[in-house]
């Protein structure tokens, strides 16, 4: 067949990948369909885009012989909504990208997110209240009574009982979404690509959300001088604590939980923002 003459030395659209990877996906499930698996197919499938075929045709196209029989493609049998997966964010003609890279459908795509915020902080409570607990355990070896240590433990322990509800029900409402998607990554794909924290960048290649760092650091000296009135500062206020006398209001400051760690802020913020981003992607898809 001849080429489409509005189609001659042009990239297909990445919509046009988005649903050949899912309709391979859903033909042969455990077919390896990454990043260099489809680096190698991409110039049969853009031939097949520049004849005419849409992802639907160009899928089925992968047909098989064992010398006798030739045998059509499971993808032929595979019946999938317009945009039951969609290509990375800002992906241009001409990128290439595997299954891992690949959008679920809004719905899905927040409720994993949802679930990953829930467990993380899960986890967060989980080592508060386990910390807590040693501090309490090692003021009853010296016969203390911590009662604040207490107080902060249960209230720990109660936050641990929240987000374990929560992250459970989120889980289980991801399976139902899983299961009724017309498409969805699978399990091991989705473990396998996700970035681990403190990568610079992400999976397509792009840098991560974060901050970013300044491009002309301030010198030390700097940095020194303009801290120099803030220490004088501090100092002033330290002689004029001394000199008024001991506060009499509380013998100990009260302890406060630990703050989240900065690895662990930055991994939530990147959640939070990619919630936020799934979000805005349904109401345009609803506005559409």
């Amino acid at each position: 067949m001849k080429e489409w003459k509005s189609r001659i030395g042009v990239d297909p659209p990445v919509q046009f990948f988005a649903d050949v990877i899912a309709y391979l996906s859903k033909a042969f499930p455990e077919a390896s369909l990454d990043r260099p698996t489809l680096a190698r197919l991409r110039p049969y499938l853009v031939q097949q885009w520049r004849i005419g075929h849409n992802a639907a045709k160009a899928a089925a196209a992968t047909c098989s012989c064992d010398g006798r029989n030739v045998i059509p493609s499971p993808a032929s049998q595979v019946d999938l909504p317009r945009r039951a997966a969609l290509p990375p964010k800002n992906a241009s003609r001409g990128d290439s990208f595997g299954i891992e890279d690949l959008r679920e459908i809004s719905p899905l795509r927040k409720a994993r997110m949802q679930t990953e915020i829930a467990q993380r902080q899960l986890e967060h409570f989980q080592a508060e209240a386990a910390r807590l607990q040693e501090q309490r355990f090692a003021s009853t070896l010296t016969g203390q009574n911590d009662r604040n240590t207490a107080r902060m433990l249960a209230a720990a322990e109660k936050q641990v009982a929240r987000f374990s509800n929560s992250a459970a029900e989120l889980r289980a409402r991801v399976d139902r979404l899983v299961q009724t998607a017309a498409f969805s990554i699978p399990e091991p794909i989705l473990a396998s690509a996700k970035p681990k924290s403190g990568d610079a960048e992400t999976a397509g290649g792009r840098p991560a959300r974060g901050r970013r760092k300044a491009s002309n650091p301030a010198p030390a000296k700097e940095a020194t001088a303009k801290a120099e009135p803030t220490r004088k500062a501090a100092a002033a206020r330290t002689r004029t604590i001394k000199a008024k006398g001991k506060c009499t209001t509380c013998d100990k400051p009260e302890s406060r939980p630990e703050p989240i760690p900065s690895e662990d802020q930055a991994a939530l913020a990147s959640l939070v923002a990619d919630f936020a981003q799934a979000e805005v992607d349904d109401l345009q898809n609803r506005g559409a």
